[in-house]
């Protein structure tokens, strides 16, 4: 057996193992409100089997929570993790709790290749009905964070999160739609979010299906390449004229590398060369292109790209 199908049937294995949040289908979790109710609805009455790379995605969460454990057990500090509060047919599990006789702060962990400048709102839904379930659990004032780890570059953030009765009221009324919904049988709405396109329920969900795009997150995502595109371009033109200033100066001076500063600075002599104009000659002579293409051609493969206007 080779080692990468060894590994994806240990991760299906170590799924069907993993009772640690016991059959979802018996509850609404605090994670299950934040996004879509439909997906949420139904992950639930179907239970599918995952593949093993989004079972790998998943276990990003575990390796998060891991190090904060590794970060906080290194200096000695008191905390308790993976929490489990219910109250009625609401449980959720809470990554970290730091309680003391006046406070109790809740610690949500996320990991994520982007991480965005303000909190997404499911993540904000989550952990306010977290700390709603730990106020009247530890019977103190409560607080929380969103702490926020890329695992590929390291780059860490928090979001302080203060409790809000209005929003702990809608994460409520989102537990409870949910729950009214496992009861009777009845789909819920579907609302459109940035993981959409990763759904399995994406194929019979109309809301995706249509044509017009209702999401909030990638309105904002749209807004935020753009924002960067443009400061891309005024860069590029900066460094553009910059590096020719350099490179004229080197040139003069009949230079090729030299150590500038803290760096080693070399200029490529400019060059020349002749190719095959493709588009003018599958024009004027398409029975020669396809006689080089079926000789010579080789496939390309370019990946999918963006363009904003």
């Amino acid at each position: 057996m080779a080692l990468v199908e060894f590994i994806e049937k240990g991760l299906v294995k170590n799924n069907e193992l993993d009772n640690s949040l016991g059959d979802r289908s018996t509850y609404v979790g605090a994670s299950d409100i934040g996004g879509c109710l439909r997906k949420a609805y139904l992950d639930k009455i179907k239970q599918q089997e995952q593949d093993p790379q989004t079972l790998a995605v998943f276990l990003r969460g575990h390796l998060a929570e891991s190090l904060v454990a590794k970060a906080l057990d290194a200096q000695n500090i008191k905390y308790q993790t993976q929490v489990e509060l219910q109250e009625d047919f609401i449980k959720a599990h809470l990554d970290f709790v730091f309680c003391s006789p006046k406070e109790c702060v809740v610690v949500e962990v996320k990991s994520t290749n982007n991480i965005p400048d303000t909190p997404y709102s499911s993540w904000v839904l989550q952990i306010q009905l977290q700390m709603y379930l730990a106020q009247k659990h530890f019977g103190v004032k409560t607080r929380g964070y969103i702490f926020v780890l890329n695992l590929n570059t390291g780059e860490m953030k928090e979001f302080a999160i203060e409790p809000d009765e209005a929003l702990q009221d809608i994460a409520l009324d989102r537990a409870k739609t949910l729950w009214e919904a496992l009861q009777n049988g009845t789909e819920p709405e579907a609302e459109e979010q940035l993981y959409c396109s990763k759904c399995p329920h994406k194929d019979t969900c109309s809301v995706f299906q249509a044509d017009e795009i209702k999401c909030k997150e990638l309105d904002d995502l749209v807004n935020d390449i753009a924002f960067l595109e443009t400061q891309k371009k005024d860069i590029e033109k900066e460094l553009k004229a910059k590096k020719e200033i350099v490179v004229n100066y080197l040139e003069a001076k009949n230079i090729k590398k030299a150590k500038i500063s803290n760096f080693l600075v070399s200029v490529t002599a400019s060059n020349s060369f002749t190719s095959i104009d493709t588009s003018k000659l599958k024009k004027e002579n398409e029975e020669l292109y396809k006689k080089l293409l079926e000789r010579y051609g080789k496939t390309i493969t370019r990946k999918s790209s963006l363009k904003i206007k």
